[in-house]
Order: C-alpha cells, then structure tokens, then sequence
C-alpha cells in the first residue's frame, strides 16, 4: 500500500505489503472451523517524522468456531 499524499516531513508514502491466507473445515454440516494467518511487512510510512525510528514486521493468527442453527 502507498499513501496516496504524504504529509509534510514524513519519512516515505509506502505503508508496507501484507499477506493473508485462511482454511476452513467443515466438521458437521452444522460446525465450521476456521483458521487465518496475516503477516504485514511494514514500510516507512510508520516512521512518520523520525527517519531514526525501527519499525517492526507483525503478524496475526487468529481461529474461529461457527456453529449454524
């Protein structure tokens, strides 16, 4: 992702890349579980004004449960 317009003194417009993949499995035709992973690699954006500023990568894991009645 880029920022479509820099504000004064930022450090860069790009934001950073993400990725996300999910999985779901249907264990009875009334129980779904789901399973997702998302990872962002962060771009300088997140600096904002302070070129001296260290910027980590983060990632989210994350399941779910669905029951339909």
């Amino acid at each position: 992702m880029k920022q479509d317009e820099t504000p004064n003194g930022y450090v860069d417009d790009h934001i950073g890349n993400e990725f996300d993949i999910t999985a779901s499995y249907k264990i009875y035709p009334n129980l779904t579980y789901m399973v997702g992973f998302g990872y962002l690699w962060a771009g300088d954006w997140f600096k904002g004004t302070n070129a001296s500023f260290q910027i980590d990568d983060c990632y989210l894991l994350m399941h779910q449960l669905t029951m339909t009645f």
